[in-house]
């Protein structure tokens, strides 16, 4: 019996103190094993130690910090430690690295039972404000300064989704116009001048506008706030989250560094609108509809990827 199966065995038989003394062995036999300070967390989270589970689910890094199984004790343990943000964060995660779906399930009941936001916009309880606990999540679950502001518009017989400050500009770039129009919006210049950093030497003012740079970098805030209400995904495609509602969808996804959200209603577009409205500290606000977007569409679409297109039915050729 390795290691890992011994502990849990001293677990399931209530041996937590036993359970402990073992992982905290294992994590100086091996403190670059993940899997030993995984378990020293889990029989600590057992015996309500949250601080301690915490500072023992810090220790793993670089690769380890995106195990599925890890985000799974961020689930476990935040939902006890009352870091519901953070429970969200690691099953939204989980699912995006590959969990398998039956211990999926039994996470998303979990959280269901005891860490959704209601639709006044409050946990079942007081938020643990500790930090560290949405610190162990990629940086779209920690706590954003503002939100960012996404707008929705329909082109066709869809509604996407694109950053409210990139639209004005991207309607310029859309009728020819130079690298010189950057300078007349230093908001998105600014933004995108620090995303792209290291890119490259020349100033943005001086190099060609890309659709890739005004692509809408923020869409998968929208598929996580949606999350904190109980609104679980299904992974449609790699990298490709759908909700469905009825006959209504919403498809969020990332490509080539960015993401990208795309409604098939007016309605469902206007009802996440107020949903996301809803939510304390938002990391996101959609606002629509926007008629610019029809007529930036065009020049945008050339950010997203063929094979988002193809399954939507869009022509990549005459875009």
């Amino acid at each position: 019996m390795n290691r890992q199966d011994k502990i849990i065995q001293l677990e399931l038989a209530g041996d937590f103190a036993g359970a402990e003394k073992r992982a905290r062995k294992w994590t100086v036999d091996e403190p670059g094993e993940m899997w030993s300070w995984l378990m020293l967390a889990e029989t600590l989270m057992f015996q309500n130690r949250m601080d301690e589970s915490l500072e023992a689910m810090e220790r793993p890094t670089g690769e380890d910090r995106h195990h599925p199984m890890f985000y799974r004790l961020v689930v476990l343990a935040g939902l006890r430690a009352k870091a519901f943000t953070a429970a969200h964060g690691g099953l939204f995660a989980a699912r995006v690295a590959g969990l398998p779906e039956a211990i999926l399930s039994d996470l998303e009941t979990a959280v269901t039972k005891q860490g959704l936001l209601s639709l006044e916009g409050a946990f079942p309880d007081t938020e643990n404000p500790d930090e560290r606990w949405r610190t162990l999540l990629p940086p779209m679950w920690h706590r954003q300064k503002q939100a960012v502001r996404l707008s929705w518009g329909a082109v066709g017989d869809l509604v996407w989704v694109f950053h409210t400050d990139f639209l004005d500009l991207s309607i310029r770039f859309q009728r020819g116009e130079k690298a010189t129009a950057w300078k007349l919006f230093p908001a998105a210049y600014e933004f995108v001048n620090e995303r792209n950093a290291g890119a490259s030497r020349l100033p943005l003012h001086r190099r060609k506008p890309q659709p890739q740079m005004l692509q809408c970098w923020s869409a998968l805030r929208i598929a996580a706030s949606l999350h904190l209400f109980g609104a679980f995904p299904d992974m449609s495609a790699p990298n490709t989250m759908r909700f469905n509602s009825q006959y209504e969808w919403l498809e969020v996804g990332s490509r080539h560094e960015g993401s990208y959200a795309v409604f098939n209603s007016t309605g469902l577009a206007s009802g996440v609108q107020d949903i996301l409205s809803r939510i304390p500290e938002p990391s996101v606000s959609l606002e629509g509809p926007d008629d610019r977007i029809a007529e930036a569409f065009p020049w945008l679409s050339h950010s997203l990827a063929d094979d988002v297109m193809q399954r939507l039915g869009i022509c990549t050729v005459a875009r």
